[in-house]
């Protein structure tokens, strides 16, 4: 019962912070109607083109996402509409439910946090331009989480590192990776070469009890 009061708060707080998020470009998009008049008005019609192009790209940034979860799914949402006010485009392959995970409400805020690290970092390097990438997906006993620093990277060209790196001195990252620990989680950064490319969490799926243990057999 207590999860389930649990969740059903992490569902109210994620969806008002979608819908703040959303509410905030309300202003934005008023203004863009203002600009494309203004340029209407002097004729500028390659301009009004551009613009529009512009503002279609914005509005395409929310991929298509399941609705299987959607406390997971505002929350990325509201985190690619915020990364996308700093330049930053984030894409997203989830490939499971999530149906199984443990205490999810600790792993969901857990994710938001070690992602706006990862987006800060992004914010600070020299790249002219800036992709994240995030996959989440299943095995038989964990679900993993994994944030990219580029679009494509094939999987046996990564090296995973428990330890080192630029972020390791963050001291955000550092309680982010203690609470990943409380939750008998996995960390790691993932590395090309000697370049940072992004990082990984595994936490274990929820144990599911026997029959005839919940009948006190």
């Amino acid at each position: 019962m207590e999860i389930k009061k649990q969740q059903k708060k992490s569902e109210e707080d994620h969806s008002t912070y979608l819908l703040k998020t959303i509410l905030s470009k309300q202003r934005e998009y008023r203004n863009f109607f203002q600009v494309i008049r203004a340029l209407a008005e002097r004729g500028k019609t390659r301009e009004i083109v551009d613009y529009i192009d512009d503002i279609h790209a914005e509005m395409s940034l929310v991929e298509t996402f399941s609705e299987e979860n959607l406390i997971f799914t505002s929350l990325l949402v509201a985190e690619q509409i915020k990364a996308r006010e700093k330049g930053i485009i984030i894409t997203n392959n989830t490939k499971t439910t999530l149906s199984e995970l443990k205490d999810p409400v600790k792993v969901y805020d857990l994710f938001k946090d070690l992602l706006q690290c990862v987006v800060a970092y992004e914010e600070r390097s020299n790249r002219d331009q800036h992709y994240l990438n995030i996959e989440v997906d299943e095995d038989r006993q964990y679900y993993s989480f994994m944030i990219l620093r580029e679009l494509e990277v094939k999987p046996e060209n990564l090296e995973p590192r428990a330890e080192g790196g630029p972020l390791e001195d963050d001291q955000t990252l550092q309680q982010i990776k203690k609470r990943i620990k409380q939750l008998h989680g996995k960390f790691s950064f993932l590395y090309k070469g000697d370049e940072l490319v992004g990082c990984l969490f595994k936490v274990g799926k929820a144990r599911r009890k026997k029959f005839f243990l919940s009948l006190g057999l």
